[in-house]
């Protein structure tokens, strides 16, 4: 009877008590490190039964890597703040309303923990808010957002966020760009965001042209843009273009900040290359034997015929009377001088196709007959009659040289060209054109930009 007894405690003792893991709290007994037992009522969290409970306003902090099994829920709430700035992982995460998680390093990882992906597993209760601005993110189930006082904040480039879906979004996804730029919230799945608000902070940007993935969705057919406000402040001087309107078909919500006095800029991270002679509205031209668009380049292999590309002169420009000219770009296997050739184009009522420079001059862009308007060369003001086959002086020319990650920036002045041809407005479309001198060495270009730059102002002597 009494080694009944005995049997039936021991069967109780392992059948329910090892199997039985309570839930901890926080109390910060010891300090405020995350990962510290003596800092929880019943043990650091290890458990998939546990709810780690962090609450009262406490203000707590991971600097080490959470080991552990790392499979318990956490919960933050009671107006309670978690900073991480190395790695630990949880199988759910609820953020309390005014209760914030800080991500600024290491790695957070929220575990997949159903086959399908289907378990929504990280909620945002009332001003419940996270920060991320470093490390390497994954949030591998559904983010589901109940309250529109909700914030997922993203600060600064220095950061990876990897989304695996975004359901219920209720709340605003708030972008704080640094100096360079802004990390992407970046999706594998489906994205909802019919009901979200949209808030970018741009002052912070002082870099040239350039476009920003705010949103990539790897599953464009199921994804929907930003039904609610989009709010975006740009750097002072900056124009801004932002494009949610494809973001169901090439996966991507976009904005392109442009510096002042912008007339194009091309970072070529996509293919805008054809063949044939340089007309209006075709993006760059080359000869086929010669050019190719390659991994975010425009590259020549061949002889020095150029490539080229015309370009409207935006609206708004008045007084501008210099052009600034930014280059990034590589010579390889020889050095080689690189000209810039720049046309003004005006009066202009030609056909889209007629042709305005021919890109096969192997002393430079060529202009060709086939349009209504007068160009001009930008460097001397020259006019060329329309009709007339001629080569042109280069507007810039860039001395020999080679190697990897060259650059150039330099201005054109057209003040000088007359009546009528001192601004940049004077003209209705610019046309540019890339030559080499050496046609044996590879020329690969990287980035251009062209600006129209306002005149300084007059300096007053005071006595």
């Amino acid at each position: 009877m009494k080694i009944g007894i005995a049997v039936v405690v021991i069967l109780f003792v392992l059948g329910f008590g090892a199997g039985v893991y309570a839930d901890t709290t926080w109390t910060g007994a010891v300090d405020s490190e995350f990962g510290n037992a003596g800092n929880w009522n019943n043990g650091a969290p290890g458990s998939s039964d546990t709810v780690a409970i962090i609450g009262n306003g406490d203000t707590v902090n991971n600097t080490s890597d959470y080991a552990g099994t790392s499979t318990y829920q956490l919960t933050v709430n009671g107006g309670s703040t978690l900073n991480s700035s190395a790695d630990f992982t949880s199988d759910r995460l609820t953020i309390g309303d005014g209760s914030t998680l800080n991500l600024t390093g290491g790695s957070y990882s929220l575990r997949k923990t159903s086959a399908n992906n289907n378990s929504q597993q990280i909620f945002f209760y009332g001003s419940g808010t996270v920060n991320v601005s470093g490390g390497v993110h994954t949030f591998r189930e559904r983010i589901v957002m109940y309250s529109g006082s909700s914030v997922f904040r993203i600060i600064g480039s220095s950061a990876t966020v990897n989304i695996h879906q975004q359901t219920s979004f209720s709340g605003t996804l708030e972008m704080i760009f640094d100096s360079a730029g802004v990390s992407t919230y970046d999706s594998d799945s489906y994205i909802g965001l019919t009901s979200a608000d949209l808030m970018v902070d741009a002052t912070a940007y002082t870099g040239r042209c350039a476009k920003f993935v705010l949103v990539d969705n790897d599953n464009p057919g199921a994804s929907w843009a930003f039904g609610g406000d989009v709010d975006i402040t740009a750097p002072a001087g900056y124009s801004y273009v932002y494009d949610q309107s494809t973001f169901k078909t090439t996966s991507e919500i976009t904005l392109e900040l442009l510096e002042p006095g912008t007339i194009f800029y091309d970072d070529f991270a996509t293919n805008g290359l054809t063949f044939g002679g340089v007309n209006r509205d075709s993006g760059w031209r080359g000869d086929s034997r010669d050019w190719a668009w390659s991994s975010g380049q425009l590259v020549n292999a061949g002889t020095t015929r150029g490539a080229g590309r015309v370009v409207p002169v935006p609206a708004g420009l008045t007084t501008e009377q210099t052009l600034q000219l930014d280059l990034d770009y590589s010579v390889t296997g020889g050095a080689s001088t690189v000209y810039i050739h720049l046309w003004g184009l005006k009066n202009v009522s030609s056909s889209p196709s007629s042709y305005v420079m021919n890109t096969g001059g192997t002393a430079g862009m060529w202009y060709s007959a086939g349009g209504a308007f007068l160009p001009y060369n930008m460097k001397d003001g020259s006019v060329v009659v329309h009709g007339n086959t001629q080569t042109g002086t280069a507007a810039v020319r860039i001395p020999s040289d080679s190697g990897i990650g060259l650059s150039y920036s330099g201005q054109v002045k057209i003040a000088g060209f007359g009546a009528g041809l001192s601004k940049v407005s004077d003209y209705d479309y610019i046309a540019i054109g890339i030559v080499k001198s050496n046609g044996a060495a590879d020329l690969s270009v990287d980035y251009i930009s062209l600006r129209a730059l306002k005149p300084k102002g007059t300096l007053i002597m005071v006595r």
